[in-house]
């Protein structure tokens, strides 16, 4: 069956928001290691919003130390 947008988004969220954790950093820091805003992240991490672009995924593949494959895979 065919995955559905919001079950990626889904997935992302949940990987963004677990490694953030594991680093003990606040939305706010990784917010600005990353060059985004607080709500942005906030919305991220709830899947709240369309998928991240390129330039974001890159900022937490390499802050939060993982592959975008990682982030983005379903």
């Amino acid at each position: 069956f065919p995955v559905t947008i919001s079950k990626i988004n889904m997935e992302i969220a949940t990987r963004i928001k677990e490694e953030r954790k594991k680093r003990k950093l606040t939305l706010q820091a990784l917010a600005d290691k990353i060059g985004t805003t607080k709500s942005y992240m906030w919305e991220l991490e709830n899947a709240e919003t369309p998928n991240p672009t390129l330039r974001i995924l890159v900022g937490l593949s390499k802050e939060l130390n993982v592959s975008i494959d990682y982030l983005a895979k379903d």
